[in-house]
């Protein structure tokens, strides 16, 4: 916590968000992706694949 008076809150939760996301929990990382500017870089969104066609592809719907 003190490290926020250095960077400010602000910055701080978007960095310890970032490391959260990363599932990586120490302050190594958290002060790495201050330095770097990190925290305001948007996430990479996952990306979904769609499944081919199949007869054996049941689908999501089936599932449900």
């Amino acid at each position: 916590m003190s490290y926020a008076k250095k960077v400010g809150h602000v910055r701080l939760n978007k960095a310890c968000k970032r490391a959260v996301e990363y599932e990586l929990y120490n302050y190594g990382i958290v002060k790495k992706i201050l330095e770097k500017g990190l925290e305001e870089e948007p996430m990479e969104e996952e990306k979904q694949y769609n499944l081919p066609f199949h007869d054996n592809i049941r689908g999501k719907n089936y599932y449900q």
